[in-house]
């Protein structure tokens, strides 16, 4: 209520001070239904989605540098390739 109060005035002020009014907020739409599940995702890749570590940040970085491909350290981190690549860039490592 207090903020719709807020909207009220600022709308009148600018009325009278021939401004145009704010256009009003949008109707949020329903959002689609994800086509996965952080569960499905996990049957592949059984780290996927959880926080990194310092441990594991200080292995992949060893291991990104000794050349172990984004798919090797995939498998060896059971993560998904993209999430290798997302916190290869984090670690400012990607190429």
């Amino acid at each position: 209520m207090k903020g719709r109060l807020l909207l009220d005035i600022e709308d009148m002020l600018a009325t009278d001070l021939g401004r145009p009014k704010r256009a009003p907020d949008p109707v949020r739409k329903e959002e689609p239904p994800k086509k996965y599940s952080v569960a499905q995702i996990r049957n592949k890749h059984l780290k996927a989605y959880e926080k990194w570590t310092k441990d594991a940040d200080e292995r992949l970085r060893k291991q990104y540098l000794a050349g172990k491909s984004i798919n090797a350290l995939a498998e060896i981190f059971q993560r998904k390739p993209g999430a290798i690549r997302s916190r290869l860039h984090k670690l400012e490592l990607s190429r």
